[in-house]
C-alpha cells in the first residue's frame, strides 16, 4: 500500500502485525476470521509524532 512506509511490520500477536504509516500513525493489520482467508486493516492508531497530531497540537496552541 503506498501510504505504508518503507519499514518492516512488528509483530504484535499471532494474528496481528502494526506497520508505520508515511504520515507516523501506526496501522494494525489483522489476520481475517476465519473462513474469510487474507488479512483485513483493523484500525489506524494516532501516536504524538504522526502529522496530524503535530498540526492539531499547533492549531491549539495558537
Amino acid at each position: 500500500d503506498e501510504q505504508v512506509a518503507a519499514v518492516r511490520p512488528v509483530p504484535f500477536s499471532k494474528d496481528a502485525v502494526v506497520f508505520e504509516l508515511r504520515d507516523g500513525r501506526l496501522a494494525e493489520l489483522r489476520r481475517a476470521a476465519e473462513g474469510r482467508g487474507g488479512w483485513e486493516w483493523a484500525r489506524i492508531i494516532g501516536t504524538p509524532a504522526s502529522a496530524c497530531m503535530t498540526s492539531y497540537w499547533t492549531a491549539v496552541a495558537t
